[in-house]
């Protein structure tokens, strides 16, 4: 059940690290002690949410793929 939670969890950070600089707009006239490239609206709890969902269906896919072939790292790497 860990390895699962921990698997997860790994997915949706890469997932949600990936998704992290799309749809950014920066501001045009940005105020004094801001940087030039920091985002106007970052939306992160909109893109929390997507890599939430996007991983569900990853990792869903990911367990039907090992439930079906039987695959182990285990006995990859010994044979």
């Amino acid at each position: 059940m860990v390895t699962h939670l921990i698997s997860f969890f790994i997915i949706w950070w890469l997932v949600f690290m990936i998704l992290i600089p799309c749809w950014v707009k920066t501001e045009e006239q940005p105020e004094k002690g801001h940087a030039d490239s920091a985002p106007d609206h970052p939306k992160i709890r909109k893109k929390a949410i997507l890599s939430t969902f996007i991983t569900v269906v990853l990792y869903a896919v990911i367990c039907y793929f090992i439930e079906i072939t039987g695959f182990s790292l285990r006995n990859y790497f010994t044979n």
